[in-house]
């Protein structure tokens, strides 16, 4: 089984795009069965009829790219109201953070059966770091490679990467390649003349 793990330099970057966009190249490769989507972390939920609340983008990807995905398990780890102030006045920390990341590999141990799956991201690199479970956490605890999605432009995305791409080293996450979004047509071709894989090693 590969994961694929979605990170991006900032909430609204792209990734559940991104993720649409990787589950519909996959699907031409692979039996739609055969791929798995989970967003290990979730932050803006939605109420589902029966009362389970899941990450919203958990509901983009069912409606538009994986019809039928199991909605009970997609999103293990809900970062609702009031959860960050309950995990900093609760004096036992590491067997907090133990739960969440049993949750979220119980999850993933559900779509043992799939090849591919694709983990959706939550915000910028640090969010979800007060409960320890950032996501270059996140992608360390399922083994996962990082897919980052970059903005657009050359002088501050460059920059975000030096900052993004050193935090991620420091921390042990494997970084497997880089999507650059919401770029400029009229800007593409000097980006890819510039940023090349080379400059970017």
């Amino acid at each position: 089984m590969t994961v694929i793990y979605l990170a991006g330099f900032r909430q609204h970057a792209g990734k559940t795009l991104t993720s649409l966009g990787i589950i519909s190249e996959l699907k031409r490769y692979l039996p739609e069965d055969q791929i798995g989507y989970i967003k290990p972390v979730g932050q803006q939920l939605v109420e589902m009829r029966d009362g389970t609340k899941i990450d919203k983008d958990a509901t983009i990807i069912e409606q538009f790219a994986l019809p039928g995905i199991d909605m009970a398990s997609v999103s293990p780890v809900r970062l609702a109201q009031g959860v960050t102030k309950s995990y900093l006045t609760n004096p036992d920390h590491q067997t907090v953070t133990h739960a969440f990341e049993s949750e979220i590999l119980s999850a993933v141990d559900r779509l043992r059966d799939k090849l591919v799956i694709v983990a959706e991201g939550t915000g910028h690199l640090g969010v979800g770091g007060i409960v320890g479970l950032s996501n270059s956490r996140v992608s360390r605890l399922l083994d996962a490679q990082i897919v980052y999605v970059a903005g657009g432009g050359i002088g501050k995305t460059l920059d975000m990467l030096e900052v993004d791409f050193t935090y991620l080293r420091c921390t042990g996450a494997r970084i497997g390649g880089v999507i650059f979004n919401k770029l400029l047509p009229d800007k593409i071709e000097q980006m890819r003349a510039l940023i090349t894989e080379e400059y970017l090693m």
